[in-house]
Order: C-alpha cells, then structure tokens, then sequence
C-alpha cells in the first residue's frame, strides 16, 4: 500500500502528469486555432465568435453598472436611516399633529371624529376605533419621524381565540371520556 502512494507523489509522476497535461492543453489549443483559421469557415466562426464576446461585454458591462448603481442607491440610504437614527428629529407639536391627522385620513374611516393631542413627540388619541383601525393607525403613526410613543390605541396582545378554546374544551371532554371508559373497564 505505502508503495502506491510514493509513486503518486514522486517528483517522476508529477513531471509525466505536468507533460501530459500540457500535451492536452496544446493539442485542444491546437484544434481551436484550426477550426478558427480554416481555409472556407474561419472568418465566419471569427465573426460570429467576436460577436459573441461583444455581446457578452456589453451585457456584463449594463449588468454591473445596474449592480452598481443599487448598491450606492442603498449605501446612500442605509446611510440617511443611519444619519436620522443618530440625530433625533424634534418636531413642533402642531405640525406634528397635523401629520398625524394626514396619515390617519388614509387608514380611519370617521378620522373627524378621533382627537389627536401630541406633546414632545408623544402623539396621544381619543375616540372609537375598531382593533383593525387601531392595529393599522399605530403602524402608520409610529413610522412618522418625530413621534416618539404612542398612547390611546392599546397593544394588540395576542388572545386566545374562541376556536381554540372551543377545540380545547373538546379535547379535554373527549379525554375525560376515555379515561373514564379506562378506568371502569373490567381487567
């Protein structure tokens, strides 16, 4: 076995394969000069070739530029978010308000009738909302720049829903009532 791997890493085996090798390499650049250089064809599979490769150029050219383009579009950005993260925005209290009613506008149907109050950039709101309004109208208000918290929308907690408590309840019914069966089952 020992014998096997010295003839593989002997330095007579690697300049035979290097030899080989290149014998390959010559003879495969040897058959592509002549089919590119042939007497009736060549030009041809010259131009068409040429083609190609420009083609390719020009596509890989547009690629890159589009590549290039996107990634300094969000480098700028990451940059901006990193910019207005690290300096915080105050906003007047009025104009804050005044936003937040613009917002609200598109998500609450009877925006008229909610009051919006805000101070130091805590925007606080009073009136009747369903829980989809809420959910919708806190996400909305909390990407506002300078809203600082929200409060009188409530957190959406996540419940327990009648279905599962109705399935729960059979479960345990359903258990019970084999359990029961065990028990008094003659051995």
């Amino acid at each position: 076995m020992m014998r096997w791997k010295t003839m593989w890493t002997s330095p007579d085996y690697r300049r035979i394969a290097e030899q080989v090798l290149f014998l390959g390499l010559g003879a495969g650049a040897g058959i592509g000069l002549m089919y590119l250089y042939d007497a009736r064809r060549g030009l041809a599979r010259r131009n068409r070739l040429a083609d190609r490769a420009s083609a390719l150029f020009r596509r890989a050219e547009r690629g890159l530029e589009k590549h290039g383009l996107d990634l300094l579009n969000r480098t700028r950005g990451v940059l901006a978010e990193t910019e207005a993260a690290l300096a915080p925005e105050s906003v007047a209290d009025e104009a804050l308000v005044a936003h937040v009613r613009a917002r609200m506008g598109h998500v609450v149907a009877n925006s008229h009738r909610i009051r919006v109050y805000a101070r130091n950039g805590a925007v606080t709101f009073e009136g009747q909302l369903s829980h989809a309004e809420k959910r919708r109208l806190r996400k909305e208000v909390e990407a506002i720049p300078g809203v600082t918290r929200v409060y009188g929308l409530g957190r959406d907690r996540p419940g327990i829903s009648p279905a599962l408590l109705i399935g729960l309840a059979f479960g345990i019914a359903g258990f019970a009532r084999a359990s029961g069966r065990r028990q008094n089952a003659p051995e």
